[in-house]
């Protein structure tokens, strides 16, 4: 069978790998360099970036532990380099698995003209199965915004650390970024129109986030309009409204980022949109014969793992497979220190759908490894249904970017509280939390107060 697939993102690459890897004969169409935001301008730099952030917080705080140490400097230049090489690296491993699956890389921009026909350069090519994963790009703000404020490209690519940055939008990116140039040395201030950043996330645990991002000399102003921002002599204005009254501040620098929106250029209008997205059904095809979208593109998550779901839901369907989505255990992250991860459900929309659960956390200020490292800030929070099932779970320090997909799992398979307490976990790990919460529902504490 032969499959032509627009985009190289996340979801594209890694399906035209798996449709290599099943005998497909693939064409994979990307204008710009495999990998997408996530490997290019995303995911990957970002990490790195968070990484040396990391290392510059614990430089700071080592003295507590008998270290003496001191920061002479900061080579933004070299810093940024770093950045680049991982996503260099990424990029370089994937084009070499494209060519080992023997798929063609048209370098260009693809337009679908109907189903089974894509052009590109002037050239018609025609398939039986087309996959659309076209992603995304930053969402234009609904006020008037100067020409040189920054979108998280830009950040990435800055020619130096800003004095002061103000950034619009409490969401993933805002707060990693937030978190990026405070460890850098800016002063940071976050405008978000919620009350609570990370709208959409457990508010209890958003708002510990938030309260340790303060300590770190973050400002957030929430529950604020913007209006516009402007710009006189390298200086910017943010102008905003908060609780009625107009109010403005001036920065160095103001980064936007109040989400995404879909890349549909050279998409027809036989496609049909829904709330902005790329519609598609549980198997991934479009309303178009033959078509599949996946990624970024067909709204939801907007994250690279269920990007790579998707399109292995769609491939596997195009060859023949009977594979529906189900995105009720998709594990979302922040990679803060701490770092922060959740899953499934969250309190709010439980008590809004009038569902019957039970709350338990369990801080790490009673877990043994965080006491031994002195990372005792935040803790685990699981939300049981009375049967002792996982309806939901959030993680606020630790490894928690790791240790979400035990929750992950668990909620897929039905593992309950009391299988979870019958489960040995490694001592002293902070994945003992798990456990610990678990235990709490069953009305046995071991080490917390079952409070």
């Amino acid at each position: 069978m032969r499959i032509g697939i627009i985009g190289g993102g996340p979801a594209g690459y890694s399906s035209a790998l798996l449709a290599g890897i099943l005998g497909n004969q693939v064409v994979l169409f990307e204008k710009d360099t495999v990998g997408g935001v996530c490997l290019n301008r995303g995911c990957i730099p970002v990490k790195a970036l968070i990484k040396v952030a990391h290392g510059l917080n614990t430089v700071k705080k080592i003295e507590t532990s008998g270290i003496k140490a001191k920061i002479t400097g900061i080579d933004w230049e070299k810093v940024k380099k770093s950045s680049q090489l991982a996503s260099r690296r990424l990029v370089a491993g994937v084009q070499n698995l494209l060519k080992k699956r023997n798929v063609e890389v048209i370098n260009a921009h693809a337009e679908l003209k109907e189903s089974g026909v894509v052009v590109a350069n002037g050239k018609e090519y025609t398939f039986d199965k087309i996959l659309v994963s076209t992603g995304s790009r930053p969402r234009i703000p609904p006020f008037k915004v100067a020409k040189n404020v920054w979108t998280s490209d830009d950040a990435l690519n800055a020619k130096e650390i800003p004095e002061s940055i103000g950034i619009i939008g409490g969401g993933v990116i805002g707060i990693e970024f937030a978190y990026i140039f405070r460890s850098f040395g800016s002063q940071v201030t976050v405008y978000e129109i919620m009350d609570e950043i990370l709208p959409g996330e457990d508010k209890e645990m958003a708002s510990s986030l938030r309260k340790e991002m303060e300590k770190m000399g973050v400002k957030f102003k929430l529950g604020v309009m913007v209006n516009e921002i402007t710009e006189r002599k390298g200086r910017f204005t943010i102008k905003y409204t908060d609780g009625g009254k107009e109010s403005a501040d001036k920065l160095g620098r103001v980064l936007v980022a109040i989400g995404r929106e879909v890349v549909a250029d050279g998409l027809p209008d036989l496609i049909e949109m829904e709330n902005g997205f790329i519609k598609v059904n549980r198997m991934m095809e479009t309303t178009m014969k033959n078509v599949y979208a996946a990624g970024d593109c067909v709204g939801g998550y907007l994250l690279a793992h269920t990007a790579y779901h998707e399109g292995e839901i769609a491939v596997f369907n195009m060859n023949g497979r009977n594979e529906k989505l189900n995105e009720n255990y998709v594990p979302r992250v922040i990679y803060t220190k701490p770092e922060f991860a959740a899953c499934g459900e969250v309190e709010e929309n439980l008590k809004e759908k009038g569902v019957d659960y039970q709350k338990e956390f369990f801080p790490f200020t009673c877990n043994g490894r965080a006491i031994a490292e002195s990372e005792t800030r935040g803790g685990i929070k699981m939300l049981f249904d009375p049967d002792g099932r996982i309806l939901g779970g959030a993680i606020l320090g630790g490894y928690a970017s790791e240790m979400i997909h035990i929750i992950c799992v668990s909620m897929k398979n039905g593992v309950t509280a009391r299988e979870l307490f019958h489960t040995i976990f490694a001592h002293p790990t902070y994945s003992e939390t798990i456990k610990e919460a678990a235990a709490q529902f069953l009305h046995l504490p071991l080490h917390g107060d079952g409070g």
